[in-house]
């Protein structure tokens, strides 16, 4: 009898497992593009043959299930005075109580070496940091469009 219960046990442990292996997330309640426009104005004089200006932008929001999730992206600034650099990132997540989640937005504008290859004495990185804006994750604002964040002017 215990090798007729525990073998039961097990085949119902392997049928769950396939069920859940074989269930589909539900799709994405909440979309949009969100767009960062940096203006950076540089006082830090930079070699821009190994060196060059960036931005990032982050994009995160934690559900109410418990379910978390972080998008971001990357860009290389045009130079310029100022420098501008544009940055988007795409989101489509589905969020069970989207109409009381808080998406949370960060930047980072920095200087980054050119290549791996940078030696210390030519190596000069630096960054700027911020929350953009907290913006609710759910208003029929954010879905299906593009949410413009700045433009953000920064000095570095």
């Amino acid at each position: 009898m215990k090798i007729k219960s525990s073998l039961y046990a097990l085949m119902s442990l392997l049928a769950l497992a396939t069920v859940s292996a074989n269930a589909q997330p539900p799709a994405p309640n909440v979309s949009a593009t969100l767009t960062a426009t940096f203006y950076i104005t540089l006082v830090t004089t930079i070699n821009t043959s190994t060196q060059e200006v960036f931005c990032s932008l982050s994009a995160s929001v934690e559900d109410s299930s418990g379910t978390s999730y972080t998008e971001s992206s990357y860009a290389i600034a045009t130079a310029g005075s100022p420098y501008k650099c544009v940055v988007s990132i795409p989101v489509a997540w589905y969020l069970a109580n989207a109409a009381k989640d808080t998406m949370a937005v960060t930047y980072v504008v920095g200087i980054e070496p050119t290549s791996l290859t940078t030696t210390a004495s030519t190596l000069h990185a630096r960054t700027s940091s911020s929350n953009v804006i907290g913006i609710k994750a759910a208003p029929t604002s954010i879905n299906q469009g593009t949410i413009y964040l700045g433009p953000v002017d920064v000095t570095l």
